[in-house]
């Protein structure tokens, strides 16, 4: 594999814990790990950016996107499928309080099949850029009084919005999108064949209540952690730094590094990078210092997070 183009596609998602800066370094890691792949699956779509960089940078030929957020599928399904009735329906658009309060049912769906595809696809993309942080339940940049210096269409450049959905819409013929949940796709691994590796960027598990609509509890990242413990083929994982997930996949390579979301933030927030993919010599990987796959160490409060693997697993009741 061999990385022909270090650009980065600007995806139209403002998306917490995006990784579109991280994706060449991603790839860089697998590139020396020496997976060839033709497929890579993301269960946990959200901004796309790693899949959408192996595409523009011709590293694999397809790629599987799922989302469990209605309004966030049906906006990639739109990109992909109905790219000129989307930007239509950006460009005729009003930015205002109006339309965020007119939008307000379609954030309300649980399934996608209760509206339109393209107007529940908009309406990701709407609230997405015009609430606070690009969290589809927050309120809008500005506040309902819009009293802020700051307005509701501050982030919403439709010149730029427009430019960066048709380019990514080019590659429609190598996605597929999926509506549903990421543990049954990585629980039936063979539905995308044997040459694919699984991109898995979950909730947080400290902050995920506050930035998903659709986060995960205690049980679930467990749940999660089991079926990746089954899975066979080739995984990577990403996840906010935190002792119960360094205890669960503790018998997984696993490495700490330091990440910045954006230029904005100025200081590096710890992640953990966990793969199933064993390289036992434990030569040194990526483009840092610190990215070296090794065994995770036992920290001061892995017997706190015992304790809520224990919940997790059914053994010991909640105080």
């Amino acid at each position: 594999m061999q990385l022909k183009n270090t650009e980065i596609l600007k995806g139209p998602l403002r998306y917490p814990g995006s990784k579109a800066a991280f994706a060449p370094i991603f790839f860089e890691v697998v590139r020396q790990l020496g997976l060839d792949f033709e497929t890579i699956v993301e269960p946990y779509c959200g901004s796309g950016a790693v899949s959408l960089y192996a595409l523009q940078n011709d590293i694999c030929s397809n790629a599987v996107l799922v989302e469990r957020d209605p309004l966030i599928y049906a906006f990639w399904y739109s990109v992909f499928n109905h790219a000129e009735e989307l930007l239509d329906k950006i460009a005729s658009a009003d930015i205002d309080l109006s339309t965020w309060h007119n939008l307000q049912s379609l954030r309300e769906l649980d399934v996608p099949g209760a509206a339109p595809i393209v107007d529940l696809g908009f309406a990701g993309l709407f609230f997405n850029r015009v609430n606070y942080s690009g969290i589809l339940s927050a309120k809008p940049i500005g506040g309902l009084s819009q009293s802020s210096d700051y307005k509701i269409d501050c982030r919403f450049n439709k010149p730029d919005l427009c430019k960066r959905i048709k380019s990514i819409a080019r590659l429609s013929g190598r996605v597929k999108v999926v509506f549903g949940d990421a543990l049954d796709v990585i629980r039936a691994p063979g539905a995308y064949g044997a040459g694919s590796i699984y991109y898995i960027d979950p909730p947080y598990f400290d902050q995920g209540k506050r930035l998903y609509r659709h986060h995960y509890n205690t049980s679930d990242h467990y749940e999660l952690y089991e079926s990746l413990a089954a899975l066979n083929q080739p995984w990577f994982l990403s996840y906010d730094k935190h002792h119960v997930i360094e205890l669960l996949y503790k018998h997984f390579n696993l490495v700490t590094f330091g990440f910045r979301y954006s230029s904005r933030m100025p200081k590096l927030v710890d992640e953990l990078f966990i793969t199933n993919h064993n390289n036992p010599d434990g030569r040194r990987i990526g483009l840092a210092d610190d990215w070296k796959i090794q065994s995770v160490e036992r920290s001061e409060k892995l017997a706190e997070a015992s304790r809520f693997v224990d919940i997790a697993n059914g053994f010991a009741p909640a105080r």
